[in-house]
């Protein structure tokens, strides 16, 4: 059986072309006379290691159907397809090999080994030579796909749906979830009957299901798989195929794992899995998200309103690469002009399915993913700095510059109890975190506290302390403008927007009339002297100190990232608040004649990003 298989389906691969050299070895070995009923066939389930790193190079292998991962050292690093020869390099070197290749789905190879091979180039004659030739040809090629890294999360080619504990999923969800999807790309929806009908009644686990999930994949840009309640060997089947799995619960307190959930949750790495909770109707926040998560671990989880397709079809963004983004940078007072950028932005009709920021721009992303924009925001703002007075409370320089309490007072009652997971919209703050000295994205835990920690000004303002200890402070230590963050999380276009000035005010400073203890205090009493500065303040200082270094933060942007930078004055300090509110005007106006470009100079990045709208 197994061997019929193989030749029906080597068959096919000798009709692809340029697939990674599997063709060009296949074709040569069978014109020199090697039958492909002798290579050794070899079915390898989900999870299972086809070549282990360092072990000695014994075999080489065709891939004819599924799909594998190479792991270097634990990390992955890149992902091979059916129609690909694994492990070529060190069979022909005589070396060891250089990294693990585990099978990501249910897969099928043709295996060719030493004694084989030996064999083969001894009765053959110019077996060897044109082998070599053909390696020789493509030796700089390589399985190593950076993009794959995040491919998966962010753009699965298979997809299986599955509901949370015993539940059942809405009669016509599947339905409206399949043409949201194939109004974005080429996509088909396999039902358990659809695959019985097309296999002849294949079982979901043989050999023949094998060779067909691979076929059937290749032909559509995505693959969504519906699951039957009723036949567990086909929910299970549909899971060790795909990319991601979604499981499906509705909203309330969430059910204890049905035995296919446990299935998934072990088969499927956390960042492969996405959790859809199911609303009747919309609202401005909900609750017990948090818990859902605890249970059910994903990457990203979605809330979902039927009552319309509005959050389907932001699913379906998702799922297929073209969700749209919104990253905003810190900058201090400099940050009341992303809302004039969000004002020009709406005006050109671009919404946005998931926001980021760092610092003040975390703030502004959490107020615009909740609804909160323009006059609305303005006030808020007037609020926690101004009437507030929220970073001008001077404190003893034990923990930092500035007493932190009216600050967290303000963040809470502007932001209340609010847990990210309960947000409708997925977001994202950054910090830095000083137990690891790396960058913490902050998805999930009270709102306010991630604004909080992403704000921490180090010196400025005490170091946010979460539960578990971790030290956090400003995010812009380490990025100032999380576009990476984004890319890692989704594929699609992003609005990203910087603050970072061209130039840095500059002012008559004399180091030599820096006056020591006494005389500071002295002339912080005199009125007529109040004003005068002979050097930057340490609160100034700390601040642009953080600017430093980042002339090459837009480095990494990736096509389908347009960046703003909405004009910003020279001469206005970081915390000036008053004079911020003057930002907002000219910044809209910016945004509105460089969107209007857009539409001229790039009308399917700006197609592309008013889809959210």
């Amino acid at each position: 059986m197994a061997m019929i298989l193989c030749s029906r389906a080597g068959a096919q691969l000798l009709r692809w072309q340029g697939e990674d050299g599997m063709t060009g070895l296949l074709e040569i070995m069978f014109d020199k006379g090697v039958q492909l009923e002798e290579l050794g066939s070899l079915r390898v389930g989900r999870g299972e290691v086809l070549i282990q790193q360092n072990a000695i190079s014994k075999a080489i292998y065709f891939v004819l159907a599924g799909r594998f991962r190479i792991e270097r050292d634990g990390q992955t690093v890149g992902h091979i397809e059916a129609g690909s020869v694994v492990g070529e390099i060190g069979f022909f070197t005589g070396g060891v090999r250089t990294a693990s290749v585990v099978a990501f789905r249910d897969s099928l190879v043709l295996r060719l080994t030493r004694a084989q091979y030996e064999s083969y180039c001894a009765r053959l004659p110019g077996l060897r030579e044109a082998i070599i030739a053909e390696l020789a040809s493509r030796l700089a090629e390589r399985y190593l796909d950076h993009d794959s890294l995040t491919r998966d999360r962010t753009r699965p080619r298979t997809l299986a749906l599955i509901a949370a504990g015993d539940g059942a999923l809405p009669a016509d969800f599947p339905s409206r979830l399949g043409r949201a999807l194939k109004s974005l790309c080429a996509a088909t929806t396999v039902t358990f009957d659809s695959f019985h009908a097309a296999t002849g009644g294949a079982a979901p686990d043989s050999l023949e299901a094998v060779d067909w999930f691979s076929r059937n994949e290749r032909e559509s840009d995505l693959t969504l798989y519906l699951p039957d309640q009723d036949n567990a060997a086909w929910q299970r089947a549909i899971i060790r195929q795909s990319d991601q799995v979604l499981i499906l619960g509705h909203a309330g307190a969430p059910p204890a794992l049905s035995p296919i959930e446990t299935f998934a949750l072990a088969q499927i790495p956390v960042e492969q899995r996405r959790l859809l909770l199911i609303h009747r109707k919309r609202r401005e926040r909900v609750a017990g998200s948090a818990e859902w998560l605890r249970g059910r671990p994903v990457a990203m989880h979605h809330h979902l309103a039927l009552e319309d397709d509005q959050d389907i079809c932001r699913l379906a963004r998702f799922l297929t690469g073209t969700a749209v983004g919104l990253v905003l940078s810190g900058g201090g007072a400099y940050g009341l002009a992303h809302i004039g950028v969000q004002r020009g932005l709406a005006q050109a009709g671009i919404d946005f399915d998931i926001y980021g920021g760092t610092s003040i721009g975390s703030a502004m992303a959490a107020a615009f993913a909740m609804g909160i924009e323009g006059a609305e925001l303005v006030a808020r703002i007037d609020d926690i700095f101004l009437k507030g007075r929220a970073l001008r409370r001077v404190t003893v320089p034990r923990y930092a510059l500035l007493d932190h309490r009216r600050l967290d007072a303000k963040l809470h009652a502007h932001f209340s109890d609010l847990d990210i997971a309960d947000m409708w919209k997925p977001f994202y703050a950054v910090a830095t975190d000083l137990d690891t000295n790396r960058l913490a994205i902050l998805r999930a835990g009270p709102l306010w506290q991630a604004i909080r920690a992403s704000s921490a000004l180090p010196g400025i303002l005490p170091p946010f302390i979460r539960s578990g200890n971790s030290v956090l402070v400003d995010g812009g230590i380490l990025d100032n403008l999380p576009y990476r963050t984004m890319h890692a999380l989704k594929a699609g276009p992003n609005v990203v927007v910087s603050l970072a000035r061209k130039e840095m005010p500059t002012f008559d400073y004399a180091y030599d009339k820096i006056p020591g203890r006494l005389g500071l205090l002295l002339r912080s009493l005199h009125p007529r002297t109040r004003r005068y500065w002979a050097a930057p303040s340490a609160t100034e200082t700390i601040m642009r100190s953080m600017t430093v270094g980042r002339t090459h933060e837009t480095d990494d942007l990736a096509p389908g990232d347009w960046l703003l930078r909405p004009p910003l004055p020279t001469e206005m300090g970081l915390l000036n608040w008053k004079e911020a509110l003057s930002l907002v005007a000219p910044a809209e106006t910016y945004t509105a004649a460089h969107t209007e470009a857009l539409s001229r100079s790039d009308a399917d990045l700006y197609r592309r990003l008013r889809v959210a709208r």
